[in-house]
Parts: structure tokens; C-alpha cells; sequence
């Protein structure tokens, strides 16, 4: 089974990894990413949907306008469209109104205007991939019915144990830490192999709800190096 340490690493969203046969040099990149403590990349507060105006209803009427069983499971839909990682990269730009993209060297973020949904990309010779799609806020359902406020049980309900382990991450000080302690300090990630693309689910520490969910296209992950 393939690697997923980078999940964790590249869901903390601004980080750069170091990736290797990328155009560019990404040696500055990745310094700077390793200057960064794990503790502040990642937020345990739960979101503020209320900040973002209607994005709730908003989400929460796209979901009922499209039967979830007639979905894949790399697929979900927002605002009446049909969206998966697996899309190529013009027809997911396009899928959703998104703010000016994020470029951090070779790793762009196009955010919704709504932040209720996150693409990832990475470029290689030029070439722009999708990498990964994210949700942030409830309303927007898997094909299995599960959201962000959706409790773990009900994801191991709908999908199962986890297929891929947890990988771990090192502490602000330096050490590893713990299946244990990792939980306690950033949450679960509940990752599911299934073929062409993985689905991880993100949990909060205090109550183990979901706190995002995660789609990445195994594809374009293996089209680079991983240190």
C-alpha cells in the first residue's frame, strides 16, 4: 500500500513540502515548512459557520437537489454541480466561484469565495495537477451522507475501519508523538484507500466530530517524489 504520510503534512493548509523532479527549487520551500510547529499549523478550534453568511443554506440547498446514491464515492455536490478530484483541472476551477489562488512555489489553493471548499493543486514541468479537494464546513455531504459535524461513528458506520494507519507527526518539541497523543492534540484522521483517490476525515479532539474532509487524487500524488 502506497505511502499517505504526506496527507497529514499537506492538510495543514500553507505548508510546502519538499517534493523532488518538481520544476523549480523547492529547497527555501521547504525549510521554511520545517520552521513551522506542527501545533500552529494545525487548529483544534471548531469553525465559525456562522461567519461566512448563508454559507450553510447555501450548502445545505445544493445537497438536497441531488439524490447522494446516485453519486461515486470520489464524488459530492455543491451549489448543483458535481464535483470529484478526479475531474480534470479546467472543469473543477470552474465547478466554483474561488477567490484568488494561494501559490506557495509549486503548491497552489483556490478557495470558494464561501470557504466551504478548498482545491489543492501541484505543478510539475509546467504542468498543473489537482491534488486534493477539501471541505470545511457542513452541509456539503459525501456520497455515504457524511458531513463536517458528522461524528466518527457514524463515518466508521458508513465506511468502515480505516484502511490506511494514522501517520504520525512530531510534537513542538521536537519529539514524535504517539498514536495517543496525536488524537489528543489534533484529532483522528480517518483515511480510506479506495483505488484511484483517498478519502481522510479529519475529527476534532474535543468531541471527535468531523472537522474537514479530504479528497486526494492518489494519481497525481504519485507523480512526485516524497521526502
Amino acid at each position: 500500500m502506497k505511502n499517505k504520510k504526506a496527507i497529514v503534512l499537506l492538510m495543514a493548509s500553507a505548508i510546502v513540502l519538499s517534493l523532488v523532479g518538481c520544476a523549480g527549487s523547492t529547497s527555501e520551500a521547504a525549510e521554511a515548512s520545517s520552521e513551522i510547529p506542527l501545533a500552529e499549523a494545525i487548529s483544534d478550534e471548531p469553525v465559525e459557520a456562522a461567519s461566512i453568511e448563508n454559507s450553510d443554506s447555501e450548502a445545505s440547498d445544493s445537497a438536497s437537489a441531488i439524490d447522494n446514491s446516485a453519486l461515486q464515492d470520489d464524488q459530492f455536490q455543491y451549489n448543483g454541480k458535481i464535483i470529484s478530484v478526479m475531474d480534470d483541472l479546467n472543469a473543477l476551477i470552474n465547478a466554483f466561484d474561488y477567490s484568488k489562488p494561494e501559490t506557495y512555489d509549486i503548491q497552489s489553493f483556490y478557495t470558494s469565495k464561501d470557504h466551504s471548499v478548498t482545491l489543492e493543486t501541484l505543478k510539475k514541468d509546467e504542468i498543473e495537477y489537482p491534488f486534493s479537494i477539501t471541505i470545511n464546513y457542513s452541509g456539503i455531504y459525501t456520497k455515504r451522507n457524511i458531513n463536517v459535524g458528522s461524528s466518527r461513528d457514524e463515518v466508521i458506520k458508513a465506511y468502515g475501519e480505516p484502511n490506511v494507519a494514522q501517520p504520525l507527526a512530531t510534537g513542538p518539541d521536537g519529539k514524535e508523538l504517539t498514536k495517543e497523543e496525536m488524537i489528543a492534540q489534533f484529532g483522528e484522521e480517518l483515511i480510506y484507500d479506495l483505488g484511484d483517490y483517498t478519502i481522510s476525515f479529519f475529527t476534532n479532539p474535543s468531541d471527535g466530530s468531523v472537522s474537514s474532509i479530504s479528497y486526494m487524487n492518489d494519481d497525481s500524488h504519485d507523480k512526485f517524489s516524497w521526502s
